[in-house]
């Protein structure tokens, strides 16, 4: 027998199939609720209850488990997304904001790294946070909740953060939580292969706690995106390995162009300006040529004359290199090496011209592009190929200069008509010897030897004629008829060449077939020398100026000067060398004060009485009549003579 319900007739089979179906096709809440009253209507008040319940308690397992289907989907499409992304930071922004979809309830989201530099881990993505110093917190080593989820490589939820006592608190991080106003934290690992590489945190700014299902899902959500951020990290460095394969292939495609153009400049007979051009060419940068003066000669290839300001893209420069490029060369010298400058984003690189211990100068390219190991060595190796130019230059001048100087040095030593094969040797030379030429004499006091040696070469050649160094004298035959607008034009040339006082003597002009060169060559060279016992430093002048002094000028008149000075001031010499006495130095000054006793006392720093007794000494050996004119005249002209003569042969031997 079956036992009815009391309350009303037996639910039909129609309504209990209804609820199901409703439960399983996920129908709207109030349908659920109609279909539930419409079979507890059939049971008692407490079977009704029992029904109820039971739906209630279906419908929230249905809901949940549609939920995370929901959820599982969204991560899947989530993860799928993150694997497309190359670029690491697109991965990292991208992280932090799918994270913050996955955990719509948190209400900020950011992503810690490891810091390369130190253990301790730093902020490198978020989205949520209002406060701009979050963005440079880093968290030392052993700090924070990150060491406490680094240690247990496990998911950790803080409900409030500032009164949690499970982990050391670091105060930089705590400030800026605080002024974000986040309360409630939870973090989980950024895990690959078993290694945290940094730790994804939620919070919140009131207090809360995260539910089960949000920790497994960020959870999930990190692993997936660790492995993201891996691959994006991978692409990042094929991405970086192929610029370099790129660059490495760009930089043999340069060197192989830069060798074959300076194997076309070496044999074509090129200069040294000609393979910095090629350079600046190949490597598309600002090349300086620095000489070995450390002065600039050329920029991309362009020659720099003096006084030139050397602009390019980088920087400006007179024609001396500044001192840090100057430091640069010298490091480059000593280590046989490019030195290479990245202080600035215009990076330097600096080769020193090798030439054993010789300096030549050096090559400093300036570029916004760094330079691989193979354009370094390029540009080393053209510093290589510059050297043999310089040397091949130099070995040509010198040359060069040592045959005009056996020109020079035949001109000047042979008081005879020109032999034919002189002239040809001249023609050679491009010297015309059918031209009238003046002889000048140079000095440059402040000068080194060889630079003003250089400059009076220089100046002669600019001037199509020779210049060199005659009986340790500077010299040069240059053309022209008029020796003062030579002297003028030639004192003009080498101040301009050089640092200093300049002193130039031009003799008159003469005709170099005649051999009349040789005799006016040791006139000019003693006029110069006469300006220098004058005192003179800088000027320009020709032995005509000083037509007074001829017995001077004249070497070949010595003998005369001598025989002058012997007969006019020979017997105060024999008493001075006899009687270690200075009659001739008391003199010349008694001359030189107006006659005046006392004042040559003060000027030699004895008593009157003493100067006295010298000049009664002079009456007894010349006669009392050595005050009277003409002889007066005559014994001033012999002391001047007599000075300027003793400085010119001082000079002469030096």
């Amino acid at each position: 027998m079956v036992t009815t319900p009391a309350h009303g007739s037996a639910p039909s089979l129609d309504t209990v199939a209804g609820l199901l179906d409703a439960l399983a096709s996920d129908a709207r809440g109030h349908e659920v609720e109609g279909l539930a009253d419409a079979l507890v209507s059939r049971v008692s008040p407490e079977g009704a209850e029992r029904v109820r319940a039971s739906t209630r308690r279906l419908r929230e397992v249905l809901d949940r488990r549609l939920r995370r289907e929901r959820e599982l989907i969204a991560l899947y499409g989530t993860a799928c997304d993150l694997a497309q992304i190359r670029d690491v930071g697109t991965a990292l922004d991208s992280i932090v904001r799918r994270a913050h979809d996955v955990v719509p309830s948190a209400d900020a989201v950011y992503l810690c790294l490891r810091s390369d530099s130190s253990d301790g881990f730093y902020v490198k993505a978020s989205v949520g946070l209002t406060s701009p110093a979050f963005m440079h917190v880093e968290v030392p080593s052993g700090c924070g909740m990150s060491s406490v989820i680094e240690r247990t490589r496990a998911p950790l939820q803080i409900q409030r953060y500032n009164r949690s006592t499970g982990f050391r608190h670091d105060s930089e991080l705590d400030r800026a939580l605080a002024d974000d106003g986040l309360v409630s934290v939870l973090g989980t690992p950024f895990m690959l292969r078993g290694e945290v590489m940094g730790i994804l945190f939620a919070a919140n700014r009131i207090e809360r706690v995260f539910s089960k299902e949000e920790i497994s899902l960020l959870t999930a959500f990190a692993d997936h995106a660790a492995v993201a951020l891996h691959n994006a990290r991978l692409f990042a460095g094929l991405e970086e390995e192929h610029r370099a394969v790129a660059n490495h292939v760009t930089a043999m495609k340069r060197s192989a162009q830069l060798h074959d153009s300076l194997t076309d400049l070496v044999i074509s007979g090129a200069d040294v300006t000609d393979v910095a051009d090629a350079l600046a060419d190949v490597f598309a940068e600002d090349l300086l040529l620095v000489g070995k003066n450390n002065e600039v000669t050329s920029v991309r290839g362009r020659p720099v004359t003096a006084g030139e300001e050397c602009e390019h893209a980088h920087a400006q420069y007179g024609r001396a290199v500044p001192s840090e490029i100057a430091e640069d060369i010298m490091a480059s010298q000593r280590s046989g090496h490019c030195v290479v400058n990245k202080a600035t984003r215009c990076a330097r690189y600096v080769a020193a011209i090798p030439s054993g211990h010789t300096y030549l100068g050096a090559l400093v390219l300036h570029t916004t592009h760094g330079l691989t190991d193979l354009d370094v060595r390029t540009l080393e190796r053209a510093a290589q190929i510059v050297a043999l130019l310089t040397l091949r230059e130099q070995a040509i001048g010198d040359a060069e200069e040592r045959v005009r100087g056996e020109l020079l040095e035949e001109l000047l030593s042979r008081p005879k008509p020109l032999r034919e094969s002189t002239k040809l040797f001249a023609h050679s030379r491009h010297f015309d010897v059918a031209r009238p030429h003046v002889v000048v004499a140079a000095a440059l006091p402040d000068s080194p030897r060889s630079e003003a040696r250089q400059a009076v070469r220089e100046t002669a050649l600019a001037e199509g004629g020779l210049g060199g160094e005659y009986n340790r004298s500077l010299v040069a035959v240059l053309p022209g008829d008029d020796p003062g607008a030579t002297a003028v034009r030639v004192r003009r040339r080498l101040s301009a060449a050089t640092d200093g006082p300049v002193l130039v003597c031009a003799a008159d002009a003469a005709d170099p077939r005649t051999g009349d060169l040789a005799a006016q060559a040791p006139v000019a060279v003693r006029c110069l020398q006469l300006l220098q016992a004058l005192g003179r430093r800088g000027a320009a002048a020709t032995t005509r100026d000083f037509a007074l002094y001829s017995l001077l000028l004249d070497p070949q008149r010595d003998t005369q000067l001598k025989t002058f000075l012997g007969s006019t001031l020979g017997k105060l010499q024999a008493y001075d060398q006899e009687h270690g006495s200075d009659l001739i130095r008391t003199l010349t000054v008694f001359f030189a004060t107006g006659s005046s006793a006392a004042q040559t006392a003060r000027e030699l720093y004895v008593h009157p009485n003493t100067v006295i007794k010298r000049l009664d000494r002079v009456g007894s050996l010349l006669g009392s009549d050595w005050q009277a004119e003409p002889r007066a005249l005559q014994l001033r002209i012999a002391l001047h003579l007599h000075d300027l003569f003793g400085k010119i042969c001082e000079l002469e031997d030096r």
